[in-house]
């Protein structure tokens, strides 16, 4: 109903297979406080990053919530929160990458990693690419099925 991704659908449905066999026991039949004794297993015994704990919280509060609409009311999905902090990048300067690309020996992996810096893909843009996507006369580069399947 919620019209995700396959491959997030895989995940989500990943996350509810992990708290099943944690819990050892079908994840339908959790309530409130041993899906919250879950989330601070993952915190304090697994050591989750907050990224890995906010697709679990995601995809929980979606099995719970919309799938099953028994974990609507819990406090849990107010109560947990997830705080980010994102390190900077470190970004190099145009001399370091133009050798890092210039260290690269084989033609087809100089090329594919040099359209990947210059267009600024993901790695799975880039391994779709095909020819009919370079538009050389519109100096242009169709990039389709891209992350959350747009096209840009």
């Amino acid at each position: 109903m919620r019209d995700l991704r396959p491959r997030s659908r895989e995940a989500y449905l990943s996350y509810v297979v992990l708290i099943g066999r944690h819990s050892q026991a079908d994840p339908a039949t959790l309530n409130e406080e041993q899906v919250r004794a879950y989330f601070l297993f993952l915190r304090t015994e697994r050591h989750y990053a907050p990224s890995s704990i906010a697709l679990t919280l995601a995809a929980l509060r979606a099995f719970y919530c919309d799938h099953l609409g028994t974990g609507k009311g819990w406090k849990l999905w107010r109560d947990l929160r997830v705080r980010r902090q994102e390190p900077l990048p470190e970004v190099l300067s145009r001399e370091e990458v133009a050798r890092l690309l210039g260290m690269i020996r084989v033609d087809r992996f100089r090329t594919i990693l040099r359209l990947i810096y210059h267009c600024g893909l993901r790695i799975r843009e880039a391994c779709r690419l095909e020819v009919t996507d370079i538009k050389r006369s519109e100096g242009r580069l169709h990039i389709r099925n891209a992350k959350g399947g747009k096209s840009r």
